[in-house]
């Protein structure tokens, strides 16, 4: 089990710095695994600003025919500046704001662990440091790489719907959309974040074990038909 500040670390690493991710790729039978550099989620989520916007230029800028993107990324990223401004005053006074919120955030962290080291802060504080870090980070990889979603072909295990109707058309499609999100961390469960909703009568499946409830309630459907 990690500590808090191993916690902690791991989730500025990814919103601050440079990863190194693994590729895997099948050429004639053989396995290749190739590194990659991916910038921090945070450099991410300013290039996907930066490109909506650039993407605008180029077409319309009627309010209807706008990209969605630019206001959610637009307000999460003021929120992650302000509330990275905050982290920096707090644990490291005194320390003159930088012009990137990863570059203030980073900063913060030396003045957590030197907090921590002269114990003026618990680890049920970093833990809650680390909840709202990772909001951001969830909050990031929504826009930057949107979850995988499913329709679940059977019906509600509540309401027992199988299609609702969604948009000004009408639109039929299975009542129960199931939301996969990558976990938190290597030690969550698969299914951790992921996410089930009926349209109809709005029950949700939240993590690992809810979900494979839902999969369970589907198998015996089809085993009865």
């Amino acid at each position: 089990m990690k500590t808090a500040l191993e916690q902690l670390r791991e989730v500025i690493d990814e919103l601050t710095k440079t990863q190194t991710v693994a590729i895997r790729q099948e050429s004639e039978g053989e396995v290749f695994v190739t590194k990659a550099l991916v910038q921090p989620l945070i450099g991410q989520l300013r290039e996907a600003i930066a490109g909506s916007i650039s993407e605008q230029g180029q077409g319309s800028s009627l309010p209807s025919e706008r990209n969605m993107l630019d206001s959610d990324a637009l307000e999460l990223y003021d929120r992650i500046e302000i509330g990275a401004r905050k982290l920096l005053k707090h644990y490291s006074p005194g320390a003159i704001p930088f012009l990137l919120p990863e570059q203030d955030i980073s900063q913060a962290k030396v003045g957590i662990h030197n907090q921590f080291a002269a114990g003026k802060l618990d680890e049920q504080r970093i833990l809650g440091i680390t909840r709202t870090l990772r909001s951001w980070r969830s909050q990031i990889e929504r826009i930057v790489s949107p979850p995988t979603s499913i329709e679940w072909l059977s019906p509600c295990p509540v309401c027992e719907a199988t299609e609702v109707q969604v948009g000004v058309l009408g639109q039929l499609r299975s009542a129960i959309i199931i939301e996969f999100h990558k976990p938190d961390s290597e030690f969550d469960l698969p299914l951790s974040k992921s996410v089930a909703s009926c349209g109809n009568c709005y029950t949700k499946w939240l993590g690992d074990y809810r979900l494979r409830e839902l999969r369970y309630f589907g198998d015996n459907q089809a085993v009865q038909q």
